[in-house]
């Protein structure tokens, strides 16, 4: 643990739109979807420089499947949302904020670490929020606090994706996913970090899981770790398949957090139907009691769309039990902040609350701008 808070700069709220993947900015007049750019010369040119010769940009209709009626589970949405804004100015954070992972320190305080989107190669930045009630985070003054440089054994182009946990000796550890060439390490792979005061990392710089033929292929990303104090080992979450969203979940344990196991009933988590049928884009696992809870965002396919639920189980493996509410979190009226799409939550259970506390990244059109948003409720399922 550190005795001292980072020096960090409150953020300015700005009107904005999202950049697509790498930094290149699709722009245009009204909504922007893959489908629609898909349509055009450029278009195609654009989406298979990313995706590849074989990508089918999703159908787009109007509506939504429907929200399930046998129960409901209100959340509130934070009035600061988005809390975390894009900078215009910077040449790190222009385009988006997205894919948060907030820890709660032994002082209470709280720190996102989070991906970057902008003219530089996307990193990893950190926010804190000194006051603890998840509402007012403020950038560290020296974003970002890892990128791709120094390189790794394996290309990467961006590093993205953080998974942080505070270990019991006071260090902290860090698992994030790359984007990369096309390669013996597939398009993305999960690396890890460590550091004595969560603002300085030092890679271990060869990737600790790349994709296998299978599933997993050609991406590995969004890993979730959680150290298991009680056996001493670490488990992780991860999820596999294409590089624009990720297909469904794997499951590995690990001694040292470098060498894993993957699970042999692989995946252990993938898509169902309805809301959840297309993809299964993040698993963030937190283990309250006895049982597992996992905060997921999944997209349906017909329209493109990317929303947030909730699943439980006994041992973090097996028997997910989905809950009878989902989805949790949607898409916002149209023309607000979160229009289009809610994506890859983090969360945490509040002991002393009995709440829920989930931060999530949302765009108000398709690949446009993503910023950083909070909601919670105060029940545990």
């Amino acid at each position: 643990m550190i005795d001292s808070a980072p020096k960090t700069s409150t953020s300015q709220r700005h009107i904005s739109r999202r950049a697509f993947l790498g930094g290149a900015v699709v722009a245009g007049g009204g909504a922007v979807a893959a489908a629609g750019l898909a349509t055009t010369s450029l278009g195609h040119r654009v989406l298979h420089h990313f995706f590849g010769p074989g990508y089918v940009a999703p159908p787009s209709r109007a509506t939504l499947t429907p929200r399930p009626t046998a129960q409901t589970w209100p959340w509130t949405l934070d009035p600061k949302n988005p809390l975390l804004d894009v900078l215009p100015g910077s040449p790190w954070e222009s385009s988006a904020v997205f894919d948060p992972c907030v820890a709660r320190r032994a002082d209470g305080s709280l720190w996102m670490w989070y991906s970057t989107r902008g003219a530089r190669p996307s990193s990893i930045a950190l926010a804190t929020d000194m006051s603890g009630t998840g509402s007012s985070f403020a950038r560290y003054d020296h974003n970002p606090v890892l990128t791709p440089d120094p390189p790794e054994s394996a290309p990467a182009t961006a590093i993205t994706r953080p998974s942080v946990v505070a270990l019991p000796d006071g260090t902290w550890r860090m698992w994030y996913s790359t984007n990369s060439p096309a390669g013996p390490a597939g398009t993305a792979w999960i690396g890890t970090a460590t550091s004595a005061d969560g603002i300085h990392w030092q890679k271990h710089g060869v990737p600790v899981l790349t994709p296998q033929p299978g599933w997993e292929q050609p991406a590995l990303q969004c890993p979730n770790v959680f150290y298991d104090a009680e056996a001493d080992r670490f488990m992780m979450w991860y999820c596999g398949g294409q590089l624009y969203e990720p297909d469904a979940v794997g499951f590995a344990t690990s001694p040292d957090g470098i060498t894993w196991t993957r699970h042999p009933a692989n995946p252990i988590f993938k898509p169902t139907t309805g809301w959840e049928g297309y993809k299964v884009g993040s698993f963030q696992v937190h283990r309250v009691g006895a049982e597992y809870y996992a905060f997921y965002n999944a997209f349906q396919n017909d329209p493109f769309v990317s929303q947030v639920g909730m699943a439980r189980s006994a041992d973090g493996v097996t028997a997910w039990e989905h809950h009878p509410a989902n989805p949790l979190l949607i898409p916002g009226p149209p023309g607000s902040w979160d229009a289009a799409m809610v994506y890859k939550p983090s969360a945490l259970w509040d002991e002393r609350k009995q709440r829920w506390d989930v931060w999530f990244n949302a765009s108000q059109v398709l690949n446009s701008f993503e910023r950083i948003g909070h909601a919670w409720s105060d029940r545990l399922w």
